[in-house]
C-alpha cells in the first residue's frame, strides 16, 4: 500500500474522531485508529531510510564485468584450459604489466584514455575475439598450441587498457563514492561468476563473450553521467609519485601471491568468500555510516587478518589452509579498495594523471604478485630437502608486511600528501604552460585545503566540503558529489566556518591564499 493511500486513511479516520470528540462520543482516539498511526510512521520511517540510501548507477558497477572475465575466460593462471596453462598465464600477465608501464611512461601523451573511442572498440574487439578462442581450443585442443600466445598476448593488452579506463573513471570521484562503487563492483563480478557456473555450454559461450563489451559500455556511459567539470583532463605538470601506498600494495600483493595454491583453484581469485567478505563489508558500512565512514578501519582490520594468515598453525584438524586463504584475500582485498581511494583521491584532489598513477601501482602490484606465486612454488619444491623453508618465507613475509604497514602508515589522513609534489620542470613547452598552470594551481589548492583541515580539525567530510568550496562549487553540486541529503552539505559549510572563524567564501579564499602549506 502507497504512503498517500495510508496517509488519506489516516487522516480520515482521525477526522472522524475528531467529529466525534466534539460531539462528546469520544473521550480518547480508539485502538484502530491508534494502530494505523503506528502503521503510517513506521511507513513513513521505511521510505525517508529508502531516500538516505546513495543511488547506485548501473553503469558505475561495470567494473565487476571485466572482473568476472578475468576469472571466467582469460587464459590466466587461474583458469584450465587445455593448453600450457602456466606459460600461458604468465605471457597474459606480463604483457599486461608491459601495457601498465608503457601507459605511465607515455601517460602525458595519452591521457585522458577515457577520450580514445578507439580503445574501446579494439579492447572490446579483443577480448570478445580472446574468449571465443579460448572456447574453440576447448573444442579442438590440437590447435591450443598454435592460438594460445597470441591470444595471451592481445587479451593481457587489452584488459589492461580496460583496467586503466576504469581506473581514470574512479580517478573523477571523491573517496566516498569510489569507496561505495569500487566495492559494489567486486560484489557484482562474485554474483556474475557463480551466475556463469548455472548455465549451459550454449548460454556460457555468449555470457562470456559479452562480458567486456558491456564493461566498456558501461565504461563509455559512466564518463558521459560525469559533469564536464569532473571529466579527466591532460596534465602536463611534474609530480613526484606517491611511493607509500604503492610500497604497500607491492607487500600485500607478494603476501597474497604466496597464498595463491590449490585452495584458489577451487574458489578462483575473484569469487573467494574472503574477496566477497571484504568488499560486502566495505559497501555495507558505506551505505549505513555515509559520512562517518572511517577509511582508516581498512588497513585496520587488512593488516591484522594479513599477519593472521600467515600464523595460522595446523592443529585439531581444523582447515587451516582454507582459513589461511581466506584472511589472505580478505586482507588485499580490503588494501586494494584502500588503494584505489587513496590514489583516486590524489588525482581526484590533485588533478595527477590517473594513467601514470594507476599505471605504476597496477604493473608493481602484478609483478609482487607473480613473485610471490614463484616464491612459493619454489618453497614447494625444495620442502623435501628444507624442511623450515615455509616457515622462514612466512617469518620473512610477517616482518615485511609489518614494518611495511608501520613507516606507510605514519600518515594517517585521506587527505595527506602520501608522498606527492611537484617536480620542476625546465624543459617545458610553451604550449604546455596553460595546463601546466591549471594543474600547479589544482595541486596547490588541495595542499592548502589540507593544510588548512588538519590546522583546524576538521572532520574527514569537512575536509571535502571544504575542498569542494575551494573549487568554488555550489550548495547543490556539493550534495550532490558527496551522496548526502539535502541541507546536510549547508550544515557542513557552517561548521567549517565557525572552525575557521570566517563568514563567507570570500574569506575562505582569502584565508587559503594566505595559508603556509609547510605548517
Amino acid at each position: 500500500m502507497s504512503l498517500l493511500h495510508e496517509k488519506s486513511i489516516l487522516y480520515a479516520m482521525r477526522y472522524n474522531c475528531t467529529k466525534e470528540k466534539e460531539a462528546g462520543l469520544l473521550a480518547h482516539e480508539p485502538d484502530n485508529v491508534i494502530a494505523e498511526a503506528t502503521k503510517y510512521d513506521a511507513l513513513v520511517t521505511q521510505v525517508k531510510f529508502l531516500k538516505s540510501l546513495p543511488r547506485i548507477p548501473l553503469v558505475f558497477i561495470g567494473l565487476g564485468f571485466y572482473r568476472a572475465w578475468i576469472e571466467i575466460a582469460s587464459i590466466s593462471t587461474y583458469t584450465d584450459f587445455p593448453l600450457n596453462l602456466l606459460s600461458a598465464g604468465e605471457v597474459f600477465q606480463i604483457t599486461a604489466v608491459v601495457v601498465w608501464l608503457l601507459a605511465a611512461l607515455f601517460a602525458k601523451r595519452f591521457a585522458p584514455i577515457s577520450k580514445r573511442r578507439t580503445l574501446y572498440f579494439l579492447s572490446g574487439g579483443v577480448l570478445m575475439l580472446a574468449t571465443i578462442a579460448n572456447y574453440y581450443t576447448m573444442l579442438n585442443p590440437q590447435i591450443g598450441n598454435y592460438v594460445a600466445l597470441p591470444v595471451a598476448v592481445a587479451s593481457g593488452a587489452a584488459i589492461a587498457l580496460v583496467i586503466l579506463i576504469w581506473s581514470e573513471f574512479f580517478s573523477c570521484l571523491n573517496p566516498l563514492r569510489t569507496a561505495l562503487y569500487y566495492s559494489c563492483s567486486i560484489v557484482v563480478a562474485a554474483l556474475l561468476i557463480f551466475l556463469s557456473k548455472g548455465l549451459v555450454a550454449e548460454y556460457l559461450i555468449v555470457f562470456k563473450v559479452m562480458l567486456p563489451a558491456l564493461s566498456l559500455l558501461f565504461a563509455f556511459l559512466s564518463f558521459k553521467k560525469l559533469p564536464k567539470e569532473e571529466q579527466p583532463r591532460p596534465m602536463t605538470t611534474r609530480f613526484a609519485f606517491p611511493w607509500k601506498p604503492v610500497l604497500l600494495m607491492a607487500i600485500f600483493s607478494f603476501a597474497y601471491g604466496l597464498k595463491q595454491n590449490a585452495v584458489l583453484m577451487e574458489e578462483g581469485p575473484h569469487s573467494s568468500a574472503g574477496v566477497i567478505a571484504a568488499a560486502a563489508i566495505v559497501f555495507i558500512a558505506v551505505i549505513s555510516q555515509g559520512e562517518k565512514f572511517n577509511f582508516g578501519l581498512l588497513h585496520r582490520f587488512g593488516f591484522p587478518v594479513m599477519v593472521a594468515s600467515f600464523l595460522l598453525v595446523p592443529d585439531f584438524g581444523i582447515p587451516v589452509e582454507s582459513i589461511s586463504w581466506f584472511c589472505a584475500a580478505f586482507s588485499y582485498t580490503a588494501f586494494s579498495i584502500l588503494i584505489m581511494i587513496l590514489l583516486s583521491n590524489m588525482a581526484y584532489r590533485y588533478g595527477m594523471n590517473a594513467l601514470w598513477l594507476f599505471g605504476i601501482e597496477r604493473a608493481v602490484r602484478q609483478l609482487f604478485t607473480l613473485g610471490g606465486v614463484k616464491v612459493n612454488s619454489l618453497v614447494a619444491n625444495m620442502q623435501p630437502v628444507f624442511e623450515n623453508g615455509a616457515i622462514l618465507v612466512n617469518v620473512a613475509t610477517v616482518l615485511l608486511v609489518v614494518i611495511t604497514t608501520m613507516i606507510v602508515f605514519s600518515e594517517k589522513e585521506l587527505a595527506s600528501s602520501w608522498g606527492v609534489g611537484i617536480l620542476a620542470d625546465k624543459s617545458k613547452r610553451q604550449s604546455d604552460q596553460v595546463s601546466s598552470e591549471e594543474s600547479s594551481q589544482g595541486y596547490l589548492l588541495g595542499v592548502q585545503c589540507a593544510a588548512l583541515s588538519r590546522r583546524y580539525i576538521l572532520s574527514t567530510r569537512e575536509a571535502e566540503v571544504l575542498l569542494l568550496l575551494a573549487q568554488k562549487k555550489s550548495i547543490g553540486r556539493i550534495e550532490q558529489e558527496l551522496l548526502i541529503a539535502n541541507g546536510t552539505a549547508k550544515a557542513h559549510v557552517r561548521h567549517i566556518y565557525q572552525k575557521l572563524n570566517i563568514h563567507s567564501r570570500e574569506e575562505l579564499f582569502k584565508m587559503l591564499a594566505n595559508t603556509d602549506i609547510q605548517k
